[in-house]
């Protein structure tokens, strides 16, 4: 009884008994009729108290169309061959969109992207469209630009009026004065971070250092001050976001090496080895990344050889450092070198490192040394051939 006194605000106690009672035996559309009332209102009386139809009743009242032959063909056709979108299908074959995309997801076709999809939709391919002259475009954006403009150079004024203070004035005091970030100037002008950095630059004031920004940004008031990546999210996903972030900066730095975008990519010694292997005609390649882990200075993929240039310092020379007391930078440098030279040979690589002061001296003897590996190379590979020769007479005595 007491969902029914709950009926009394909008609705007599009469009209929800009656609900309560056929809610699961008739449609919301036949219980409208009797009550004169729409399908959605009951629908949503029936959702706020939480009264859903069984599994049953639903199966029950569901059309069946037994005449509907929809094959992964004629879909293909329709869809890719025509371009129609999957209302339109719908509405062909007089049935729900869902229904449609039950028989995308049976027969496994692939849909169109968002912007795809637009495209069919709003008729962006029409031939008007295709052959029309770019000017119009043009002229589209730049009216859209001086309206911007217009609008922007209103708001400053409005601005200078209500505050009475002109606008460079209150940029300045307000981003280097009392150090307010884009996104807090443009909650008191009224505009977004974006054209925030770009009125600064027009109006000509210096912009912070990104260190300077990101140690404003450290204060006491924000939820991650102070506090380290497994506090906030756990040791597992802690580790999870670790990995992501390492795979990712390790993404850029094979693209920056790839594209000599790195300060350090070709060194003067790399310089000398690369002059002398074309000089001797060894084919090879400079900074060749190698399963997306590494990028090697010089790979030679005929022999699997790989090449590294290494300085004196960043990769602590022996015969120079004292291989127990050096700095965590080369400590570090040489764990790195240790992992990439296993993780190679494990793969059936041939690792050969000559130091800076090793290539300046002679740099012909480094080369000597990388012909040396390549004769041995070779040599293992006759014998190789040889032994599989005896293999194959042998098994053939057997036979016969």
């Amino acid at each position: 009884m007491d969902i029914i006194e709950k009926f009394k605000k909008n609705w007599d106690v009469k009209e929800g008994k009656y609900l309560i009672d056929n809610y699961n035996k008739k449609t919301n559309k036949e219980i409208g009729k009797i009550l004169n009332r729409t399908t959605s209102a009951i629908a949503n009386k029936l959702h706020s108290f939480k009264l859903y139809k069984d599994r049953e009743f639903i199966c029950k009242i569901r059309k069946k169309r037994k005449d509907l032959n929809i094959d992964k063909e004629l879909l293909n056709k329709l869809y890719y061959g025509e371009k129609k979108s999957i209302r339109k299908i719908a509405q062909e074959f007089s049935v729900g969109k869902t229904t449609i995309e039950h028989y995308f997801k049976k027969y496994n076709i692939k849909r169109r992207n968002h912007s795809e999809a637009n495209i069919e939709r709003f008729r962006w391919d029409t031939p008007w469209l295709k052959n029309a002259p770019k000017y119009i475009f043009k002229k589209g954006a730049e009216k859209s630009a001086k309206r911007w403009i217009r609008k922007k150079k209103n708001k400053i004024k409005e601005f200078e009026k209500k505050n009475k203070i002109s606008f460079k004035k209150f940029l300045e005091v307000s981003y280097l004065y009392k150090k307010m970030n884009l996104s807090e100037l443009g909650k008191t002008i009224g505009f977004g971070r974006i054209t925030v950095s770009k009125l600064l630059e027009e109006y000509d004031i210096q912009k912070r250092s990104r260190f300077e920004m990101m140690a404003l940004i450290k204060k006491e008031d924000r939820y991650q001050y102070g506090k380290t990546w497994e506090d906030l999210f756990g040791k597992k996903k802690a580790l999870i976001r670790k990995k992501k972030t390492s795979l990712r900066s390790r993404k850029l730095i094979i693209k920056r090496l790839q594209n000599n975008e790195m300060p350090f990519s070709n060194t003067k010694i790399e310089l000398m080895i690369k002059k002398e292997l074309k000089s001797r005609n060894i084919y090879f390649k400079f900074q060749q990344p190698l399963y997306n882990l590494f990028v090697c200075d010089f790979v030679l993929p005929q022999y699997k050889i790989v090449l590294e240039c290494d300085g004196d310092y960043w990769h602590a020379n022996p015969d120079i450092y004292n291989t127990k007391k050096l700095d965590k930078i080369q400590q570090d440098h040489l764990r790195r070198d240790k992992f990439k030279n296993k993780y190679l040979e494990e793969r059936g690589w041939f690792v050969l490192r000559f130091f800076e002061s090793e290539i300046k001296n002679n740099t012909s003897r480094c080369i000597n040394k990388v012909f040396n590996v390549i004769h041995n190379h070779e040599e293992n590979k006759l014998q190789n051939l040889k032994n599989q020769d005896l293999e194959s007479n042998e098994i053939r005595g057997i036979c016969v």
